[in-house]
């Protein structure tokens, strides 16, 4: 399970039913079919939630941490992105591309420079 705080009540995570482990690399054409989105109390499973993996994927290609099993090499929360991503069956490819910039976020004026 991958939790995040949410504001407000409820809070939002990502959990994995079933038996058989974390589940991962068990993933059909869109992820493994059985975890489901908890969002406010709500179980929707992650399959009928496109954009879930639109969102999880986008945050994997702007990743500079790795994985080494579960282990994180890197930043926690860019490690956190890749572990949920890896549960819901979405390959990094990262491999296949290549980074051609790289625009950093600034805390003082809050925008991506």
């Amino acid at each position: 399970s991958i939790a995040g705080a949410g504001g407000g009540t409820g809070g939002s995570s990502l959990e994995q039913s079933g038996g058989g482990g974390s589940g991962i690399g068990s993933s059909n054409a869109l992820g493994p079919a059985n975890v489901e989105i908890m969002y406010h109390g709500l179980s929707v499973a992650a399959s009928t939630v496109p954009c879930v993996y639109k969102l999880f994927d986008a945050a994997s290609m702007c990743n500079n941490a790795s994985l080494c099993g579960t282990s994180v090499v890197g930043q926690p929360t860019e490690g956190a992105l890749l572990l949920a991503a890896q549960q819901l069956g979405i390959p990094d490819r990262r491999t296949h591309v290549t980074r051609n910039a790289e625009k950093n976020f600034s805390s003082e004026t809050k925008t991506m420079e």
